[in-house]
């Protein structure tokens, strides 16, 4: 049976805690409340970034299935960016590709490892991001962290479907709630 953990967007916030419903053009989404982004157990040593959880409230997170890429604020992409390079710093780096800044040459490798990743949501939910959700792959010789940093702290974060897609997303917009479960598409 698969697991269904839920972030309670919900009626009792905190303040300072942005998670709320926000009307974006003529869409109205769930803002959730990202509260930091933390190595797995393992990867990049298995201790949290160093991330204030303002840095996610300033602008809010939102999850959108037609963004590829997650954006991070440029304060929590940075972490993350440095966070990862140390954790693969025994591959070669690659050429970037577009948005995406840390890439790697694995052509060389029949076998690699890489740091896990996870997000925490307030409320107590942690998801750990597969590895297909970790990297996108161009090509052996450009393969990429596949997160992007925002210009600035104060641009809308994205939880983009490259980090959903081994993950069901359930809405439960009558009791302002978002789940996540493992068993996704794969």
């Amino acid at each position: 049976m698969t697991n269904l953990n839920y972030h309670d967007s919900g009626r009792q916030r905190k303040k300072n805690e942005i998670s709320k419903r926000r009307r974006i053009g003529e869409v109205d989404v769930l803002v959730v409340g990202v509260r930091r982004l933390q190595g797995g157990s393992g990867g990049v040593g298995g201790k949290r970034l160093s991330i204030s959880a303002s840095v996610f409230t300033t602008a809010g997170t939102i999850i959108d299935s037609g963004t590829v890429i997650t954006r991070l604020p440029a304060t929590a992409y940075s972490a993350l960016r440095t966070a990862f390079r140390q954790g693969m710093s025994k591959y070669p780096m690659g050429k970037p590709l577009s948005i995406l800044d840390t890439c790697y040459d694995l052509s060389s490798y029949n076998s690699f490892s890489i740091p896990k990743i996870s997000i925490s949501f307030s409320g107590g939910v942690e998801v750990e991001i597969a590895l297909a959700g970790i990297l996108y792959v161009n090509s052996p010789s450009q393969v990429c962290l596949a997160f992007a940093g925002n210009n600035n702290d104060s641009n809308v974060g994205i939880l983009g479907n490259v980090q959903q897609k081994t993950l069901q997303v359930v809405y439960d917009s009558a009791n302002a709630r978002v789940g996540f479960a493992t068993g996704g598409c794969s």
